[in-house]
């Protein structure tokens, strides 16, 4: 009984994924059957364009770890941009990938500056090029954020995955520089600051060990939360942000990964 419920879970998934597709992306045949493609290893590492209706154009690698945000971030939505509470003066895009985040948000708030942290090489080649092709001036920096100043290992499927994660031991990945979101936060400059945070686990590391005053100036989180380890749960970002100071707005768990989901944090009045 739970496998058929889990296969409805994913038709149904499927279904809102292409309806919507249709309804945002102008060249959706193309992108359609690129994405297919890719799946099977057909040019997967080759760059397409997806065009949305809105005017934005992203391009990105067709792997579908590589293009998927596309469809989640700009497709999906799965920010709820529209209704992204607060004014932010700085969006703070830390696992920025090729930008899809950092656009959407953009549209929401046109006068924010937008400031990006991308570790991969190959990723922020496409996010520094997706920004200034949509007229978006950003500033990228190649560097991992976690919890304290170091160096660490890049470790994906691809170049350009959007589930590269970071390991402090010797892995074989790629070598990064990683920053302390103390020291992203000491450098950023004044004004509430919208954060999105979507970097494959190290958002717990960040919550655990950054000072209080790093998240002064922070007014709303936008956070992806990945099941890392046991004792890394939603529980443990809510007590991390409440800690800090926020409230839970609202929490999207995925319903078919366990401990994997999306949520919006507001810094509590009073």
């Amino acid at each position: 009984m739970e496998i058929k419920w889990t296969k409805r879970k994913l038709l149904f998934e499927k279904a809102v994924v292409f309806r919507r597709l249709v309804d945002k992306v102008e060249n959706w045949p193309t992108v359609l059957v690129r994405y297919v493609a890719a799946r099977f290893g057909i040019a997967s590492g080759v760059a397409m364009k997806v065009r949305l209706r809105d005017g934005l154009v992203v391009e990105v690698p067709a792997a579908p770890l590589s293009s998927w945000p596309i469809f989640e971030v700009l497709v999906l939505d799965c920010y709820h941009t529209s209704v992204v509470p607060g004014s932010p003066a700085v969006i703070l895009d830390i696992g920025a990938h090729v930008g899809s985040a950092s656009l959407a948000l953009h549209r929401a708030f046109p006068g924010a500056r937008i400031v990006c942290y991308e570790p991969s090489p190959a990723t922020a080649h496409f996010l520094r090029r997706n920004l200034s092709e949509n007229g978006v001036t950003g500033k990228v920096h190649e560097f991992a954020v976690a919890g304290c100043d170091g160096h660490a290992y890049l470790v994906s499927d691809t170049a350009t995955s959007c589930e590269a994660s970071l390991l402090f031991e010797d892995s074989g990945g790629t070598p990064v520089s990683v920053v302390s979101f103390d020291h992203v936060m000491e450098n950023l400059g004044s004004g509430p600051v919208l954060l999105k945070l979507d970097c494959e686990g190290s958002e717990f590391d960040i919550l655990e060990q950054s000072l209080d005053s790093s998240f002064s100036n922070v007014q709303t989180v936008l956070l992806e939360y990945h099941p890392r380890k046991a004792s890394s749960s939603y529980a443990s970002v809510c007590a991390g942000l409440e800690r800090f100071g926020f409230s839970e707005v609202w929490h999207d768990p995925d319903p078919l990964r366990e401990g994997l989901g999306l949520s919006c944090f507001v810094r509590s009045s009073g």
